[in-house]
């Protein structure tokens, strides 16, 4: 062999093995660890977290907690973290329940700053104290808060939280109903980019995946300027507030088959008893799938989706809403190119305190509390399978400052009557047709004006049974009317990431489009059964 190759090749050995070696695990142990030991295996495991602070992550390095156990401080992952190739890992070991991670008042009882390519996994996360830590507000308390505090407008990349759980998240003050005192206590807050900033994306490609969240002051997770982000799989119950808000500059999000039961909790009196299960503000590109959003509660919003201010190219598809006090669809100003396709709603839209009565469909004009109404453009609502039983009687609003309304092929089941349906915009800027309005639901609005269109229907959709509460039951009967009844609405294109001028190609239960034939009204599209 040629002396120079193998040289390069010991070279390349050597550098390898170099790697290798600084990918080292560091053991955690609250009951019998040692801050004094140096960490390397679980006989010199250290013991607490100011211990675990003062070192510094690089690539393929590993904090593992003992499982079982409670760590109580704040752990502080500032410049510092792994590569791509080599993240960073903060996770548990040994078997037993996840170890805690206890904030004992601390603003967050985790906090990550400029700090990237990181998998935090396997720990319960709590930060519930009467008294906040010296130097940290009384009126904010976070489980993990992540901030870029770069000017330079490097983004913070690669971050997957996965399997934790957080829970008891509250402020030493109470927040209120009203929601709006400043007042904050949540999960995860990724902090954004203030007004004046240039750089209005600080993260990159972030990953919340197989997370529990319970027991939170007010929403669980809130977004601010991240693109490329997964919300996946999560349970969210009995939290204060939201469970998903994503705000101002958020772009390419997508959220899909997670679980929303009791936003807007007041099971604690320190929650705010208000939130919806997701909602956006300020974003673009945001794709909602495949979720169950069910008994949200409030005196304001409070719906299983809604579509705050200022979004661009939002769709919400194929998921299910039950029981969710505001209602439906809510859809605020200032929008563009947003809406509802192919969900199910039972039951949402009964709230009746307040000056927010439950409505199905809600299109809004407000714009922010110093804004007067801004309308939204664009806005479609079509394909959805809606019931409402006879215990609830919500209504239908669309305020005069919005423009270009599409309703088209939703199936609207109304046991026993329906609220009131104020229509208030010009009827030119709204295109009501092809949709099933069955049971005592008025035909003309609050005005007197007929809304419907020409080629609306009235009868029974014939859902596999009367009263349905569970999605097959809204599996259309082969005699049902709604059978290749609606309008084609550019099936042409399959592509379900493609925004709403197209169809999606699938409906709520998977069943592929078929161009060969009329669509279906509701979101069934099958040959009935």
């Amino acid at each position: 062999m040629n002396k120079y190759v193998y040289l390069i090749l010991v070279l390349l050995v050597s550098i390898g093995c170099s790697k290798t070696q600084l990918n080292k695990s560091y053991y955690v142990d609250s009951t019998h660890g040692n801050d004094e030991a140096d960490g390397t295996s679980l006989e010199t495991a250290w013991k607490t977290l100011d211990r675990v602070n003062i070192h510094m992550l690089s690539g393929g390095d590993s904090i593992l907690f003992q499982a079982g156990q409670t760590f109580v401080g704040q752990l502080r992952i500032m410049n510092e973290g792994g590569s791509v190739e080599n993240p960073s890992f903060i996770g548990k070991v040994g078997d037993g329940p996840d170890p805690v991670l206890d904030g004992d008042g601390h603003m967050s009882s985790i906090h990550i700053e400029n700090s990237e390519n990181l998998v935090l996994r396997g720990l319960k996360i709590k930060n519930d104290s009467p008294q906040s830590q010296p130097g940290d507000s009384k009126k904010v308390r976070y489980g993990i808060y992540l901030e870029n505090s770069r000017e330079n407008g490097n983004t913070m990349d690669n971050i997957n939280l996965s399997q934790l759980s957080f829970t008891d998240i509250y402020p030493t003050i109470a927040v209120n109903d009203n929601d709006q005192t400043g007042v904050n206590g949540h999960a995860i807050l990724v902090f954004g980019a203030k007004k004046d900033d240039p750089h209005t994306i600080h993260f990159k490609n972030m990953l919340i995946e197989d997370c529990f969240f319970t027991k939170t002051a007010r929403h669980a997770t809130v977004f601010r300027s991240v693109e490329q982000l997964t919300i996946r799989n999560n349970l969210f119950e009995h939290v204060g507030g939201a469970g998903m808000v994503i705000g101002n500059h958020c772009t390419d999000i997508l959220i899909e088959n997670n679980i929303t039961d009791h936003t807007g909790s007041s099971i604690d009196e320190r929650m705010a008893g208000r939130g919806s299960g997701v909602w956006c503000f300020r974003t673009k590109n945001l794709m909602v799938q495949n979720n169950k959003f069910m008994y949200a509660r409030g005196i304001k919003d409070s719906y299983g989706m809604h579509i705050d201010i200022g979004n661009r190219n939002v769709v919400y598809q194929y998921n299910y809403s039950l029981g969710n006090e505001g209602g439906f669809v809510e859809i605020l100003g200032e929008n563009l190119n947003v809406g509802y396709r192919y969900n199910i709603s039972i039951a949402d839209g009964w709230r009746k305190r307040g000056g927010q009565l439950g409505k199905t469909f809600w299109i809004s004009g407000w714009g922010g509390k110093d804004r007067g109404p801004v309308g939204s453009d664009s806005v479609f609502v079509y394909n959805n399978s809606v019931f409402i039983p006879d215990t609830i009687a919500p209504g239908i609003e669309i305020v005069k400052v919005t423009k270009n309304t599409w309703f088209f092929n939703n199936i609207v089941y109304a046991s026993n009557g329906f609220g009131p349906i104020n229509i208030l915009n010009d009827a030119a800027k709204n295109r009501f047709d092809y949709n099933i309005w069955h049971g005592d639901i008025p035909d003309v609005d609050s005005d007197g004006e007929h809304f419907r269109g020409t080629h609306s229907l009235t009868g029974n959709p014939l859902y596999q049974i009367e009263n349905p509460l569970m999605p097959d039951d809204f599996i259309l009967r082969v005699e049902s009317p709604a059978l290749n009844s609606g309008a084609t609405l550019l099936y042409e294109v399959e592509d379900p990431s493609v925004f709403f001028h197209k169809s999606g190609g699938k409906d709520f239960f998977g069943n592929n489009q078929d161009s060969g034939r009329k669509p279906n009204i509701g979101a069934y599209q099958g040959q009935g059964k």
